[in-house]
């Protein structure tokens, strides 16, 4: 019971050589796409930089309030 699924299908006719190339070459595709790209975390420079632009929005935003009251 060592054979793969596709040798015991050939062995006993229901599929030929070529069908078994395809059928794994999907397979192996399949595999392929859910494993292949794989959502990165942000790089630890990008964060910082959406930090500091927050920061400058901020403060930015308060020297308008500022500005403001005093007109």
């Amino acid at each position: 019971m060592g054979n793969s699924l596709f040798d015991q299908l050939q062995k006993s006719g229901l599929i030929d050589n070529k069908t078994a190339k395809q059928a794994k070459k999907e397979k192996h595709r399949e595999v392929r796409r859910k494993t292949g790209k794989q959502p990165q975390p942000p790089a630890e420079s990008t964060l910082r930089a959406r930090q500091i632009q927050a920061e400058k929005m901020a403060r930015a935003q308060e020297l308008n309030r500022q500005r403001k009251r005093e007109a």
